[in-house]
């Protein structure tokens, strides 16, 4: 998720961490459950942080460039995927 295009190259986006497969136990087990959504959590929190010091970087010299539709689909699309979580959790 990009918002706005930037004039200048950035580095390239950090990794994210996949989530922990649950393997062969059952799928009722709460610990490996919990243990799969708090790391999808810390991930998304991660990346938040990760846009947030990209934007900053772009306004800071100058070569943020904001497009309407864009900044919206990245709201609604962080929404759903926020909805998720907190049901999921």
């Amino acid at each position: 998720m990009k918002i706005g295009q930037p004039s200048a190259v950035l580095p390239p986006d950090p990794a994210t961490t996949p989530a922990p497969s649950v393997g062969t136990k059952p799928v009722g087990d709460t610990t490996t459950l919990s243990a799969g959504i708090g790391a999808a959590k810390q991930s998304v929190e991660n990346n938040r942080v990760a846009l947030v010091q990209q934007l900053a970087n772009q306004v800071s010299r100058g070569s943020y460039q904001p497009n309407a539709q864009e900044i919206a689909d990245a709201i609604l699309d962080q929404a759903m995927v926020d909805a998720e979580l907190e049901a999921a959790g």
